[in-house]
């Protein structure tokens, strides 16, 4: 891979490039991740024991997904913020199953100073600041309590440092200390590997829903705080697609809360490598112990739904180059059904 660097007259606007992984706390990390790498067929890259986490990438990334394992020390997270007087972040925060944080790729350190200038400006706090050599990473919550990291790499051969066994060297790090680099080691042409016993074959992770209890207040925070771009909002406000900067897609679907549809996270998606994994796929997640809750054949996308252990809702879908276009047209009803 070659790392490219941009020149000094070079000016960060602190967008967001992709969502580049899911990251939650879970009941049991050996039992969630046999399931990432058993049904979506996406590969363990390393864990840390002592902290009962573990990571999965299909080789977009170090990870696209990553666990903790809920226990005393999780247990504490929402009270050490309120002590900071981050009162974004929930009392319960790590309590119990649930989203950790979605994160959220920067193109360069450049990108990342930028964007934590952003939330400052706004007022929010970050409740964790590090520098792990692989990455450096900022965390904050949405104004209904969601966590969010920003973070970007720092190294091309992530693989040497992200292997089974590997420990994890973190340091405390400070946004613009130091002259921020405009160096970028996004990898424009990953190598992506497939678990061949896999139910099904994540191509990569894809985006999140998240279903609002303001969706206003919400849809103002992701564009104006985080720094997302809205492709598409509804006419009626049911919902709104919103995206990063040059990577193709929508990063978040952001929906209103409804009878049937209660605030939080909706689902964490992840396109398929390819369209043949829907031919035998409630046979193959049966032969896995998953059901599947839902199955939606459309001209312009295919969708599989189901839960995890913990009951996230899981979809995977492949759609076609056109799908934005269509959701334009299509009854807000349906729509949400397939984004």
């Amino acid at each position: 891979m070659t790392t490219t660097t941009r020149s000094t007259t070079y000016k960060a606007t602190g967008t967001p490039r992709r969502l580049v992984h899911h990251n939650f706390f879970v009941g049991s990390i050996s039992k969630t991740m046999d399931f990432y790498n058993q049904v979506l067929g996406i590969e363990e890259t390393f864990r840390i024991a002592n902290r009962g986490a573990g990571f999965l990438s299909n080789g977009n990334t170090h990870h696209d997904l990553g666990f903790v394992e809920v226990s005393e020390v999780t247990r504490h997270r929402g009270e050490e913020a309120h002590a900071k007087g981050i009162k974004e972040v929930p009392l319960d925060y790590g309590t119990k199953p649930g989203l950790n944080h979605f994160a959220y790729e920067m193109y360069n350190e450049a990108e990342l100073v930028t964007a934590y200038d952003r939330i400052s400006e706004f007022g929010v706090k970050p409740w964790l600041l590090e520098d792990r050599i692989v990455t450096r990473s900022v965390y904050f919550s949405d104004s209904e309590g969601n966590g969010i990291e920003y973070t970007v790499d720092m190294l091309s051969n992530w693989r040497d440092y992200r292997k089974p066994g590997a420990s994890i060297s973190q340091r405390d790090y400070v946004p613009g200390k130091e002259t921020p680099s405009t160096a970028s080691f996004v990898n424009l042409n990953p190598e992506i590997r497939r678990v061949e016993s896999g139910a099904l074959h994540a191509k990569k992770s894809a985006h999140c829903m998240l279903v609002a209890r303001d969706f206003s207040k919400l849809r103002r925070f992701y564009i104006d705080v985080v720094g997302l771009r809205e492709l598409y909002v509804s006419p009626g406000g049911e919902f709104s697609l919103l995206h990063g900067k040059d990577f193709p897609g929508y990063s978040m679907a952001l929906v209103a809360q409804g009878s049937n549809r209660p605030a939080g996270v909706g689902q964490i998606c992840f396109e398929l490598a390819s369209a043949e994994d829907f031919a035998g796929a409630e046979k193959r997640l049966a032969a896995k112990g998953v059901k599947l809750e839902l199955r939606i054949e459309h001209p312009k996308k295919q969708v599989l739904r189901f839960r995890d252990p913990d009951g996230t809702q899981v979809q995977c879908y492949v759609e076609a180059p056109d799908f934005l276009d269509a959701v334009k047209t299509m009854d807000p009803a349906l729509a949400l059904q397939l984004v």
